[in-house]
């Protein structure tokens, strides 16, 4: 399977109709998906100004993305860094993560030089993805962070016989 983040570039914002926040005191957030898709599965999740995402469409394209990530190493506990603008793949990046346990580490994308080689050192992420056109601040960084072992940057596709035991590896 390839792995392929949707590129989008626009704010994004809640809908009014969700109800993320109560149900996220009552259990897991991949619950509180199923538990949504069941009742409601064409009730939108997330409305930006590039379009929207359903319950079931975050569902799908989380899962979808989830299995790409196990595949290229990514396991409960791995920690993952999060070099995106606000956007839809964002937030799916987000729900594969949740989905597989593994460790969300958002960073802010105003960050250059040594703020953000300090950060990827305290993060020290085995697993990045990044937007395309943030890719070279983060390449000009990496020396901070010897444990990261692969970069998914959006926009691209993961060939599926990649060798899992190249120590950095751009896609």
């Amino acid at each position: 399977r390839a792995v392929r983040l949707w590129q989008t570039r626009r704010a994004v914002t809640p809908t009014p109709a969700s109800p993320l926040v109560s149900t996220l005191q009552s259990g897991s957030i991949t619950a509180m998906l199923a538990e949504r898709i069941a009742s409601e599965p064409t009730a939108v999740f997330l409305r930006s100004s590039d379009g929207e995402l359903t319950y079931a469409e975050l569902h799908d394209r989380a899962a979808t993305l989830a299995g790409s990530l196990h595949h290229i190493g990514v396991r409960p506990g791995t920690r993952v860094v999060l070099f995106m603008r606000n956007s839809l793949d964002q937030v799916i990046v987000w729900f594969a993560l949740a989905r597989l346990g593994a460790v969300h580490v958002p960073i802010n994308t105003a960050l250059l030089g040594k703020h953000l080689q300090h950060i990827l050192r305290v993060a020290d992420p085995q697993v990045a993805v990044v937007d395309r056109d943030l890719w070279s601040v983060l390449h000009d960084a990496l020396d901070a962070t010897p444990s990261l072992q692969t970069v998914v940057v959006t926009g691209t596709d993961l060939p599926p016989s990649a060798d899992s035991t190249s120590p950095r590896r751009t896609v």
